[in-house]
């Protein structure tokens, strides 16, 4: 009987373990989009940059030859 009682605490301990793993591994997963969302931000940002960059330069020459 005391075993019985021992083996269904650690089926329920067990399955709490489980349930918060399974949530730990939601969240995770959540926060690995929001981290992909935020490195393509990131390249879009640069990528932006880098072409204000190139405009920029494109201007200053014109503005150089027309001195």
């Amino acid at each position: 009987m005391r075993a019985e009682v021992i083996n269904k605490k650690a089926y329920v301990r067990f399955d709490d373990y489980a349930n918060e793993v399974s949530e730990y591994k939601k969240k995770i997963v959540l926060l690995e989009e929001k981290l992909k969302e935020a490195k393509d931000l990131f390249k879009s940002e640069n990528n932006l940059r880098m072409a204000i960059e190139v405009e920029n330069i494109k201007l200053l020459s014109l503005l150089t030859k027309e001195l």
